[in-house]
């Protein structure tokens, strides 16, 4: 895509992605050239390299965006992240800021995200995707479902998410780095990190609203227990703030989490039920605890 091509939008036209480059081979600790042999131990698997990759990106409520500024230097801001159902990236960005004129001049960007900790910054898992930014049209389908989504993570948006120079951008992911740590960084492809479409999808934004709303009214306990219990997280005012076909995402104050559905690829009839699994799944985790204690 070129430098001066302007950004498409979801729902005024498809957005092209350029081809991704081959990926998913761990970039480091392999063998070094002239037979000498690798000096690092594969920690991460493949696979583990996906979910963690996902849960980064899931559970992320900001990310430092880098856009190409007009005069052709990266240039990096701040921002609040969500995701759409399918694990997709989504900005809401106002048209005032430096970063969003940049994406309506060059499509073109990368999000990190990242899991900080104690200790020494670079230890610790993170994310970078490199993706188009494409801005939804208010009118379009998905704008309802993004707004919701964006909004259960980040309540305080709503104080200027319908502003007139504020949309949604869905960012189209092309590729991604993940460095899990020390000797451990992998190259991803798109489908490492986003769902196939799937005809369920719009029937899953339909049921999930009133179903978080539900949960967060009437089974908060059950929900701070499997947070607790599941996801070995302390005590707090754990509420949901998202459910996908993957998992379900927690949130107190401070602090995140995120419990993964298994197997994944839950169908909208299906949410409300594993959910009660993960409850039930919870309550007997607690229970051998609390026998373990008495014993």
């Amino acid at each position: 895509m070129s430098a001066d091509s302007s950004a498409e939008s979801i729902g005024a036209g498809s957005l092209g992605a350029d081809p991704t480059p081959e990926v998913g081979a761990r970039e480091v600790g392999a063998p070094r050239a002239g037979g000498r042999p690798r000096a690092l131990i594969d920690r991460l698997q493949p696979v583990g390299a996906r979910a963690l990759a996902t849960r980064l990106l899931r559970t992320a409520d900001t990310g430092s965006l880098a856009t190409l500024a007009g005069d052709g230097y990266p240039f990096a801001s701040l921002v609040t992240t969500a995701t759409d159902y399918d694990g997709a990236p989504v900005l809401l960005l106002s048209s005032l800021s430096l970063h969003t004129r940049a994406l309506q001049l060059d499509p073109r960007c990368s999000l990190l995200v990242g899991q900080p900790g104690p200790g020494d910054p670079l230890a610790h898992p993170r994310l970078s995707v490199i993706a188009n930014g494409a801005r939804v049209d208010r009118g379009h389908r998905d704008h309802r479902w993004l707004r919701e989504r964006f909004l259960a993570r980040h309540p305080m948006a709503a104080r200027y998410a319908d502003f007139a120079d504020f949309d949604f951008y869905r960012l189209e992911i092309v590729g991604a780095r993940l460095n899990g740590g020390f000797a451990n960084a992998f190259a991803m492809q798109p489908q490492d990190l986003i769902a196939p479409p799937s005809d369920d999808l719009p029937l899953f934004a339909e049921a999930v609203p009133p179903l978080i709303e539900w949960l967060n009214s009437t089974r908060l306990e059950d929900m701070r227990l499997i947070a607790r219990q599941l996801c070995a997280q302390i005590e707090g005012a754990w509420r949901v703030v998202g459910i996908d076909p993957f998992g379900i995402d927690l949130k107190t104050e401070d602090r995140g989490t995120r419990c993964e559905f298994d197997p994944p690829h839950v169908r909208a009839a299906e949410v409300s039920a594993r959910i009660e699994a993960l409850v039930v799944q919870a309550r007997e985790r607690g229970d051998c605890a609390t026998a373990r204690l008495r014993d």
